[in-house]
């Protein structure tokens, strides 16, 4: 079945991507591919009402003031108010972060 794992071994040692439940399987969207590949960053986001509806776990696409997407697929990992933690790609982290020095960010749900 493509995302599944042949054994535990395939699984041992890498960090989750979102929360998990106890006995619900695993699939390679749920964990990251190898560590260090990933990275957290705060994100001020432009919509408050969004803000209250995403979730930890939710997956959203990070979006700039000029329609750019910075990163596709994050995850949050936290939410406090107008500001939600996401993890994605290091790659992607760094520009968003940036980003987000200067201007509130829109995240799109997936």
């Amino acid at each position: 079945m493509p995302g599944s794992f042949s054994g535990a071994d395939a699984v041992v040692g890498r960090a989750l991507t979102s929360p998990a439940r106890a006995g619900v399987p695993l699939t390679d969207f749920d964990l990251a591919g190898v560590p260090g590949e990933l990275a957290s960053v705060a994100v001020r986001v432009a919509d408050q009402g969004l803000a209250e509806v995403v979730r930890v776990g939710s997956r959203v696409d990070v979006v700039s003031p000029s329609a750019e997407v910075l990163a596709e697929n994050a995850s949050v990992r936290e939410t406090r108010g107008q500001v939600v933690v996401l993890t994605l790609p290091r790659r992607n982290a760094t520009r968003v972060a940036a980003m987000s020095l200067d201007h509130e960010l829109a995240v799109t749900l997936r």
